[in-house]
């Protein structure tokens, strides 16, 4: 009986350690064969010579037919594949490709790179997505996943990007501040330029009708010279009634269009003396028959005289009236006005240091873009890129309209123009 329980606990003791023995077994955590690590960090491609690198760490087993399983790398907006035509696993970046080998705890870094036989260069984009390494050990496949994300960029890409800011800032800069410098130049010069072909008209006719008498006309003429110099653009800009059509890029143009109706209104008043006294007296007197040179000349330099004084309208006319009534002839209409002329083209005269400071202006503004967008951007080159360099250029010179402190509508009010409405 004592035989039989011996026999019986050492059977139990040898089951309880085959049975600790297969639990220890059971807990072993076999060898690591290999580690792959892809780049932490996103990485910038070049488009000419992409590789991307990968680190292979081998364990205690050789490894064989290390090579890529799968390449899954697509561009995140318009979702094309980054390597189209074939991968490739090679030991260096660029050069030979040389196939990869797996010795016993070696670590190393390998080189994912396009097919052998691709010529054409990446697209541009942010690529992200997962790349497969299998390999072989002692007759057993294995393989790792890793994750990669990388962005592409071109030179060409990068030059279209800089040309859509420029055309941006350049298309901000002509509508915010060109244009409406232009167009309220033109509605301020308006005016103007009706009240310049009146004067300029009167000046033919005492060149033309009254050619004879260019002693006796000599104040009127340069009366009329001194008005049509008040109304150049020129004096107009001086004088800050008119806004300079490219003003320097730093400053900030004002213009005082009450003072501009009310410098209208005297050359206005001058140039009712200026009529009255040529057309409505010298005209009637020349045009009389049979009159004396002496007492022509007399009343043509009494008239002349008129157009330097102050006196009013009314008194004007009385004057012309006994001037011509000294002469003993009847009131005529005058002869020989000019008929009116259409407007003169509003011309725009560009200052060379205007011209630069633009310029300069411009090439900041878009060496500025570029570098917040196109720089900045390692992925750049897709459409919607593009599109936030023109709209980024278009939005930012708004400061620019500051420049401008008129609108169209208020300017042609302030000197008594209207616009009228479509």
């Amino acid at each position: 009986m004592l035989r039989f329980n011996n026999i019986a606990f050492q059977a139990i003791l040898f089951c309880c350690c085959f049975v600790v023995q297969s639990s220890m077994l059971a807990n072993e955590q076999p060898p690591i064969p290999w580690v792959v690590k892809a780049p932490s960090t996103p990485i910038a491609l070049d488009p000419h010579q992409p590789a991307i690198p990968i680190a292979i760490v081998v364990g205690s087993k050789t490894l064989s037919d290390i090579d890529v399983a799968n390449v899954d790398l697509y561009e995140q907006s318009r979702h094309y594949p980054l390597f189209a035509w074939g991968t490739r696993l090679c030991t260096q970046g660029t050069g030979t490709c040389q196939k990869v080998r797996g010795p016993v705890s070696s670590h190393q870094t390998v080189w994912l790179r396009p097919a052998q036989d691709a010529t054409t260069d990446l697209l541009a984009g942010h690529y992200k997505g997962t790349v497969v390494l299998a390999a072989t050990t002692t007759g057993d496949p294995i393989n790792e996943t890793v994750a990669v994300e990388a962005f592409v960029t071109t030179d060409g890409s990068i030059a279209r990007g800089t040309a859509f800011v420029l055309a941006g800032v350049v298309i901000a800069f002509l509508g915010t501040t060109f244009g409406r410098t232009r167009f309220n130049r033109g509605v301020l010069l308006l005016p103007v330029a009706v009240l310049r072909e009146k004067l300029q008209a009167m000046r033919r006719y005492l060149a033309v009708s009254l050619s004879a008498h260019l002693d006796q006309t000599q104040t009127t003429r340069r009366v009329l010279e001194e008005q049509l110099g008040k109304l150049s653009e020129e004096t107009l800009e001086n004088r800050h009634f008119i806004p300079r059509a490219l003003s320097p890029a730093w400053s900030v143009q004002t213009t005082d269009t009450d003072k501009l109706q009310k410098y209208l209104d005297e050359v206005e008043a001058k140039y009712e003396l200026l009529r009255t006294v040529v057309y409505d007296g010298m005209a009637i007197a020349c045009s009389t028959p049979d009159v004396q040179e002496a007492a022509l000349d007399a009343v043509m330099k009494k008239l002349d005289s008129l157009s330097n004084q102050q006196s009013d309208l009314a008194a004007a006319r009385n004057a012309i009236e006994a001037a011509l009534k000294a002469l003993a002839v009847a009131v005529a209409p005058p002869g020989g006005a000019a008929a009116p002329e259409t407007a003169d083209r509003i011309r725009i005269e560009l200052q060379h240091i205007s011209i630069l400071s633009w310029i300069v202006l411009t090439i900041v503004t878009t060496v500025v873009g570029v570098y917040v967008i196109v720089a900045g951007n390692l992925g750049f080159g897709i459409w919607t890129d593009y599109l936030q360099c023109f709209l980024w250029g278009l939005g930012l010179p708004t400061g620019a309209a500051a420049l401008q402190q008129l609108t169209a509508q208020t300017a042609g009010n302030a000197v008594g123009y209207s616009i009228q409405k479509s």
